[in-house]
């Protein structure tokens, strides 16, 4: 190509000032947005096609060549470097070098595919990423396309640490990570089993309280409905704290049993991590954050709704019990989860009386797996105790 400049000229020297520039020229990479883990041995390439024709002569009108219809690049190369395990889930970013591409050329289906590599333990190889902001490249522009890749699930392992199993090493799982740690607030997650009525002794007695009296108990005046429950998040202070009528309920088994499981579960390791509390039995709203952490739609609730059931949606048609899933991989010896009541520390106050919020989680194969909330009586022995702790 040539640039062409006027300019008056005088006296012995001139200078002719110009500046160069990329013509017909941009480039192009890439970057991976992981969490906790950075991946291994990542590389791709970048392909267009249905390219618009564009012919190309010389200065003297004479043709030399044309864009083909399809274009795929050289092999992009995900940098790599080590990652330190923290209790915080840190945001790591890799990214390739720039490869020069021709502008202004006008095409369609362009994409990203992964030749080779891992995340979180799984294979990337022949994955693919549209990429329709770059279907036309501008002239002398620089592109960063960032590919977000999110793990099913964090978990907290016994030296309070955050990670994938892939990653595990030495560490041992001890919970799902419900809510991440963040400089202004505690993480929060779930326990790697659910304790149902029959375990640990308390048979026929894992209930919310062992005396159908339904009186206030948490807090006056207490939620009146899910919209209020669903803002509790102070399942740590109602396992632990006294009650109103001065009952410390995580130390009593015979009248409280789900907060005495919740308050004495044993992990079936020893925890070295200082920043891993103690496990409680969770307010309503850790159980939706819970919900939503794992997948399920946010869970929306109206002012009318207080007694059971309510459907709150869930996975589509056709998937698995998700949460059983992400159990199961950290602790094969569980249970399925699904057609299980699990009990809330938080009360609502009913039309008349004070109950225990719960959260009812499905597997319906034809529907999928679903979510359903509400309120229950103290004594209800088919509940479910599921453990949190705060990291």
């Amino acid at each position: 190509m040539i640039g062409v400049t006027s300019m008056a000229v005088s006296g012995e020297m001139t200078e002719v000032p110009f500046v160069m520039k990329h013509r017909n020229s941009s480039r192009v990479r890439f970057q991976i947005t992981s969490y906790t883990n950075e991946g291994q041995g990542i590389t791709g390439k970048l392909s267009f096609t249905n390219i618009a024709a564009t012919t190309y002569f010389d200065m003297e009108g004479r043709w030399f060549g044309s864009i083909p219809g399809a274009f795929t690049s050289g092999t992009y190369t995900f940098a790599e470097s080590a990652v330190t395990p923290s209790a915080y889930t840190q945001v790591i970013k890799r990214t390739t070098d720039y490869r020069y591409l021709t502008s202004d050329i006008s095409g369609s289906n362009a994409q990203f595919t992964i030749d080779g590599g891992t995340i979180y333990g799984k294979s990337l190889a022949g994955k693919s990423f549209p990429l329709t902001a770059i279907s036309q490249l501008q002239e002398n522009k620089s592109y960063t396309c960032n590919i977000k890749l999110k793990p099913s699930a964090l978990y907290l392992f016994q030296d309070g640490t955050v990670g994938v199993l892939a990653d595990k090493g030495t560490r041992t799982p001890i919970g799902v990570v419900a809510r991440e740690k963040t400089n202004t607030e505690a993480g929060l997650a779930c326990a790697l089993r659910w304790y149902e009525y029959n375990q640990l002794g308390h048979i026929g007695k894992s209930c919310w309280k062992n005396i159908g009296d339904h009186i206030e108990e948490n807090v006056s005046p207490s939620p009146t409905n899910m919209v209020e429950a669903a803002a509790d998040m102070n399942g740590y202070n109602w396992t632990y704290s006294p009650n109103l009528q001065g009952i410390v309920r995580s130390n009593e088994p015979v009248v409280y049993p789900a907060f005495y499981l919740a308050a004495h579960h044993n992990p079936g390791v020893t925890v070295t991590g200082a920043n891993v509390g103690q496990w409680f039995l969770p307010a309503y709203g850790q159980l939706v954050k819970l919900a939503e952490t794992i997948g399920f739609t946010p869970l929306t609730f109206t002012t009318s709704e207080v007694v059971s059931p309510h459907y709150k949606g869930g996975f589509p048609a056709g998937l698995p019990d998700k949460f059983t899933q992400i159990v199961k991989a950290a602790n094969p010896s569980m249970t399925q989860m699904d057609q299980h009541f699990f009990l809330s520390s938080t009360q609502i106050h009913g039309n008349l009386d004070y109950r225990p919020a719960y959260m009812f989680f499905q597997n319906d194969p034809p529907i999928g797996s679903k979510v359903y909330t509400g309120y229950c009586w103290n004594t209800m022995t088919n509940g479910c105790v599921l453990p949190f702790v705060e990291f």
